[in-house]
């Protein structure tokens, strides 16, 4: 693929918007540099863009290089995994304008400790919802707007080949594919308990931890034959 202009800002989008928006990761509230490529990441996903093909030249922060275990490569077209997502229920897609704040009295916990001395002198103590923020956590809520489109409910499982993901990181997954004109997936490590890889193109690789799912089925789960059905 030809490295345009154009296709440079778009790896730069990507690397901002998959930065993690959590107050307690300040390091990765923008793209870091792991020593080989440029990186953007949550700490469920992780986003490794070429140097030169996002134009982007960073020094080596932490966190220090991933090592995955990959595994024998597997196509799977746009289309299939677009499928297989459908199955999950979807929901009102929303941005988050301004970030949520922190109650202050409980530190975001939600919960306080109350202390109760007894006639007899003896001292109880009891987690109960903080009485500030009535057990929410937040002095004020996240202020978000509509996108007027639809996305999958967090936590929605879909498997390939056995190996379940959260509906809404694969739905991530594929809109990076088509900004980035991409028709098919090469998924080159695909571990249940571990890091998987998602190969986008020759400059760009999407990283995914598998779902822990305890008594509910994957609402889907995508074999290698639907991809082929589906091109």
């Amino acid at each position: 693929m030809q490295l345009t202009n154009k296709m440079k800002r778009i790896y730069q989008d990507l690397l901002n918007e998959l930065c993690s928006t959590d107050a307690y990761r300040p390091k990765l509230h923008k793209p870091f540099f792991d020593g080989t490529d440029i990186c953007a990441s949550d700490t469920r996903w992780l986003l490794r863009v070429r140097p030169e093909a996002c134009g982007l030249s960073l020094p080596q922060t932490p966190p220090k290089r991933i090592d995955i275990k990959y595994t024998k490569p597997l196509p799977v077209s746009l289309p299939a995994l677009r499928e297989a997502i459908s199955h999950a229920e979807f929901e009102d897609e929303v941005v988050e304008i301004e970030p949520a704040v922190d109650c202050e009295e409980c530190h975001g916990d939600g919960t306080v400790e109350f202390e109760y001395r007894s006639q007899d002198g003896k001292y109880y103590y009891h987690d109960c919802d903080c009485p500030i923020c009535k057990g929410s956590g937040y002095e004020s809520e996240a202020i978000v707007k509509k996108t007027g489109r639809k996305s999958p409910k967090y936590h929605e499982p879909i498997a390939i080949y056995g190996v379940v993901f959260d509906a809404y990181r694969l739905f991530v997954l594929c809109d990076a594919c088509e900004r980035l004109q991409s028709s098919e997936i090469i998924i080159t490590a695909l571990h249940k308990n571990e890091a998987c890889a998602f190969q986008i193109n020759d400059d760009c690789e999407f990283v995914l931890m598998p779902m822990c799912i305890y008594g509910d089925a994957p609402k889907f789960d995508l074999r290698i034959k639907n991809s082929k059905q589906s091109r």
